[in-house]
Order: structure tokens, then sequence, then C-alpha cells
């Protein structure tokens, strides 16, 4: 595959590089070696529409209260799988301007303050109970802190159980999101700070799908925490 020896070729032009870099050799021969060109399906990653994020939603809250505060960060606050799992009680007890807010350590050791909307935090607060420290999200069975292969697995989880026909990671979750906030601001520069992107080439893959390839619509009302999925 073009990929794979595109990525080992990575590794073989860096070593020859720092080797011509700490006067090893005299010259790189792999300075000028060709890497095959790889051409990326933009469609391959697809986030959900209104109709999928509400079931998603209330699905989680009907799993556990852990699966409900995980599905809000990740869907609402579009926050990365490590960054999610990374969530603390005391993280979000802080305000600014009359607002509960969460600041997080982003991609690339990038400070990040989130808004916590009323819905948000009504999840985080029944995840949290009667602790008031220590890690957010745990797992249900062993009560131990999430790690981001548990995010993957919870999320995983909880779209079969809301007959989502294909697969959805913690990435498409937040792909719905860059695609809202695209929808409202067709540039990827102007994409908002919420969305934790930075406009390189991912950022404008996403912002420039065309609707019926990303499964985007404006949701009118999303459910509140703790409320009973359709038909219950």
């Amino acid at each position: 595959m073009d990929s794979s020896v595109n990525t080992m070729m990575h590794a073989v032009r860096g070593y020859f590089r720092f080797a011509h870099i700490d006067g090893l050799i005299t010259a790189d021969p792999a300075v000028y070696a060709r890497l095959p060109k790889i051409h990326r399906d933009e469609t391959r990653t697809q986030g959900l529409d209104r109709l999928e994020l509400m079931r998603f939603l209330q699905v989680a809250q009907t799993t556990t209260v852990h699966h409900g505060a995980l599905a809000y960060l990740l869907c609402i606050n579009a926050l990365r799988a490590s960054e999610a799992a990374a969530v603390r009680i005391e993280d979000y007890a802080d305000t600014l301007r009359s607002h509960r807010v969460l600041p997080l350590v982003g991609k690339g050791n990038k400070p990040a303050t989130m808004p916590v909307t009323v819905p948000v935090l009504r999840a985080l607060e029944a995840c949290r109970g009667q602790h008031t420290s220590g890690p957010l999200v745990l797992r249900p069975v062993s009560g131990k802190p999430i790690d981001r292969r548990d995010v993957y697995r919870m999320v995983a989880r909880m779209a079969t159980a809301a007959g989502i026909p294909r697969h959805i990671s913690p990435h498409s979750l937040r792909v719905r999101t860059w695609l809202g906030c695209a929808h409202r601001r067709p540039s990827a520069r102007g994409l908002p700070p919420r969305c934790g992107r930075s406009a390189g080439a991912g950022s404008r893959r996403s912002a420039r799908q065309p609707q019926g390839q990303c499964r985007w619509s404006s949701p009118r009302r999303l459910p509140s925490a703790g409320a009973s999925p359709a038909g219950a």
C-alpha cells in the first residue's frame, strides 16, 4: 500500500537526516527520495445527522451516567477521546463571566477553555454524584478511570444501541460539531475555538464536505440530560 510505503519512508529519511546532521555521513542519500502520492477519501469520516445525534444522546443517558457524560462531552463540546478521558470533577468548578467553563490541554499541549452549557452540566453532575474530586468518567463495572481505548469502546457500544448502521468513533462525533460550525461559518479559518481546530488540511476537508456526504443538519433541540428516549 502506498500509505504504508510512505510511513516507512518517513522513518528512513529521518534516520539519514539525523545521521547527516551528526556528521556520521557526508551526504543524505534519502533527501531526494520520492514518496508515493496518497489520495485520501474525504467522505470516510462522517458525522451524525440531527436525528442520529438525538438518538445517540438519549441512548447514552439510559445506559449509565458515565456513558451520558461522555456522550455530551464528545457530541456537544467536541472533545477528543484523550481530552474527555482526562476530565476531572474539579476541572469544571470554575466560572468565567458567570458561566461554568472547562479548562483543558488540547492537542499539541495547547490550553483551551470550553464553555459548559446547561445540558452538558446536568450530565456531568449526574455522573459526578456525591464525589467532589477525582476523574469524572469511570468504567461502570470496575469504577476505574477510563482511558482513550475505553472511550472508543463506549462510543461503539452506544452507537450500536442507538441503531446507527455504520462505524462511529469519537472522531465522528467531533466531525458533527465541526460541520455544524462550518455550516454557519463556511471558511475553515472561521471555525470557533470550541471546535479545537486549527486551519489545517483536516479542517478544510471537513468544512467543504457536501451536506449529503457529511450527513449534517442543525439540531433544533437537543435532549436534556435525564430525558427519556422517545417511545420509552
